[in-house]
């Protein structure tokens, strides 16, 4: 389950939307994404932090998936983040 959907322009929400976005939310923090999408910072960080121990963070990564770096002859490596995560955490709706 990735993204909170789309609405229309005139959407309101109500407090089962509020619920959906809680549990889509705490899934994703919970699996082995929310590490990464903690490492983002921001406001998002600042949401992750609520959830996703620290000891979980410094445990180190899941998925290689992401190359942030080089030095040498050593390659840096970590979770790729998606926006779209991003904006299940910032509980944001396409419009």
């Amino acid at each position: 389950m990735y993204g909170l959907g789309s609405c229309k322009e005139e959407f309101q929400a109500i407090s089962d939307n509020y619920l959906a976005y809680v549990e889509a939310k705490n899934w994703l923090l919970l699996s082995t994404q929310g590490r990464a999408v903690c490492l983002v910072g921001s406001l998002v960080g600042r949401i992750v932090a609520e959830i996703v121990p620290d000891v979980r963070v410094l445990k180190g990564l899941a998925v290689g998936d992401k190359i942030v770096g080089f030095q040498d002859d050593k390659v840096y490596i970590d979770n790729l983040v998606l926006e779209l995560l991003l904006d299940v955490v910032a509980g944001i709706y396409h419009v």
